[in-house]
């Protein structure tokens, strides 16, 4: 029963989860043409990277390269083509797929609650598992909790207080840039 009560104290209300949803889902829609260039610089820096591992691999044919170096450098490079290869991943990450993603945890967050109450205690145990990172049931029988990610950024108040401050602005003025970029940081967070 405090577990039940809890989720009514942390569930956003609707409209909450209406601001949030929507303010991320406009920041989504300009992803695709940031993302177009860093794709792009992306794909150079790999272009670069094999490039400079097939001069690296030329230099120590030619002898003009200790073996021991060659494999430092080797072992470099290929860290830096695996970071390029992640990041290239992430940004191909289909903009429509994040968007049902954060609609679905907004949805559920929105809901808690009735989720709860309707589950089956090995799905009260996953949903405890996935929107929680911490519940604490104190000796005085209060309840207090962390939120897991996404929720715990999602639901943030510096995010829930950015996604109000944009909802009443057709366009972001510079003193609400602030309030944009820790949007961005959700955006991003559920992306991945």
């Amino acid at each position: 029963m405090l577990v039940e009560d809890h989720y009514l104290t942390v569930q956003p209300t609707a409209e909450v989860a209406d601001l949030v949803t929507s303010a991320l889902s406009d920041l989504l829609s300009v992803r695709p043409k940031r993302a177009d260039g860093e794709r792009k610089a992306q794909e150079r820096r790999m272009r670069q990277l094999l490039d400079k591992r097939m001069k690296l691999l030329d230099a120590y044919y030619d002898g003009a390269l200790p073996k021991d170096l060659m494999k430092i450098e080797q072992t470099r490079i290929a860290a830096e083509i695996d970071a390029a290869q992640t990041r290239l991943d992430a940004l191909s990450a289909s903009s429509d797929r994040i968007e049902a993603n954060l609609r679905n945890a907004m949805a559920l967050a929105a809901d808690w609650h009735r989720a709860y109450l309707a589950a089956t205690p090995p799905v009260r145990r996953q949903l405890n598992q996935g929107i929680f990172k911490k519940i604490y049931i104190h000796e005085n029988g209060r309840v207090s909790s962390q939120l897991a990610e996404p929720f715990s950024t999602l639901l943030a108040p510096e995010v829930t207080q950015a996604a109000e401050i944009i909802s009443r602005r057709t366009e972001v003025e510079p003193e609400h840039r602030l309030a944009g970029l820790r949007l961005a940081r959700a955006v991003c967070l559920v992306g991945q």
